[in-house]
C-alpha cells in the first residue's frame, strides 16, 4: 500500500506541476483513499481544487491543518481563500501562522495589508505594505495600495508619492491615473487632477467614473 500511495501522491503532483488540474485532483483521491491521514495530499488536493475552482478546497485545506498543525503552506493557500472570499479576519490568522514560518513573503504581507485595509486598519495595511516592498520592490500594485491606505488617513500628498511610484513601474493603469487625479483634486490641483483623468480616459474610455470627473473638472476650469 505505501508504494501504491506514493504513486497516486507522485502522480498528483506531477499533474499539479503540469496544470492538469482535474487529473490531479483523481490522484490525490486515490491516495487518500490509501492514507486518509497525510495531511499533505489533503493540502495539494484542495490547492488542485482551488486553481480548478472547484468545491472542496476549503475543506481540505481544514483537514491538512487539522492532521498537521505545521502544514504552513496550508495555512498559507486557505488564507487566500478566506482572503477571497471576503473573510479577512480568517485570512489574518492564517497569513500570521504561515508568516512565523517565512517571514520573507512579500506576497503574504501584501495579501494580509489587503485584508486589513477592508477591515479599515489602514495603519496596519501600510505596515504590512511596507514590509512587502522590503521584499518586492518593483510590484507596482504595492505601492498604488498603500497609496490607497494613505488616502484613507488622509495623507494626500504621501499617497500621490505613492502613486507616482506605482506608475514609475507600470504606466499603463487607469486606476493609477484615476486615484492620482482625486488625489490631486483633493489638493485643488485641478489642472494635474484633469490630466490625471485624461490619461486614465484615454486608457480605459469605458469607465463612466473617470469620466464623470473629467466633466466636472473641465466645467470647473472653464474661463
Amino acid at each position: 500500500m505505501p508504494n501504491d500511495f506514493m504513486n497516486y501522491f507522485e502522480s498528483g503532483l506531477l499533474n499539479l506541476d503540469n496544470n492538469a488540474y482535474l487529473e490531479s485532483i483523481l490522484c490525490f483521491d486515490q491516495a487518500i483513499e490509501l492514507d486518509q491521514h497525510n495531511s499533505d495530499a489533503f493540502y495539494y488536493r484542495g490547492l488542485a481544487k482551488y486553481l480548478a475552482k472547484a468545491n472542496g478546497a476549503l475543506g481540505d485545506f481544514n483537514m491538512a491543518v487539522s492532521l498537521n498543525a505545521n502544514n504552513f503552506f496550508a495555512y498559507y493557500s486557505r488564507g487566500i481563500l478566506f482572503y477571497e472570499t471576503q473573510n479577512y479576519q480568517s485570512a489574518i490568522g492564517d497569513l500570521n501562522k504561515f508568516l512565523e514560518y517565512d517571514a520573507t513573503s512579500y506576497y503574504a504581507y501584501y495579501i494580509r495589508g489587503l485584508a486589513r485595509y477592508f477591515l479599515h486598519d489602514y495603519a496596519a495595511a501600510i505596515i504590512d505594505y511596507d514590509l512587502a516592498i522590503d521584499y518586492e520592490e518593483d510590484d507596482a500594485d504595492l505601492y498604488y495600495n498603500r497609496g490607497l491606505a494613505k488616502i484613507a488617513l488622509k495623507h494626500i500628498v504621501k499617497a500621490i508619492q505613492d502613486f507616482n511610484k506605482a506608475l514609475d513601474r507600470d504606466s499603463e493603469r487607469c486606476e493609477f491615473y484615476f486615484q492620482r487625479g482625486l488625489a490631486r483634486y483633493q489638493l485643488k490641483d485641478l489642472t494635474g487632477a484633469l490630466m490625471d483623468f485624461d490619461i486614465a480616459l484615454d486608457l480605459n474610455p469605458k469607465c463612466k467614473e473617470v469620466a464623470h470627473y473629467q466633466n466636472l473638472l473641465r466645467t470647473e476650469l472653464k474661463p
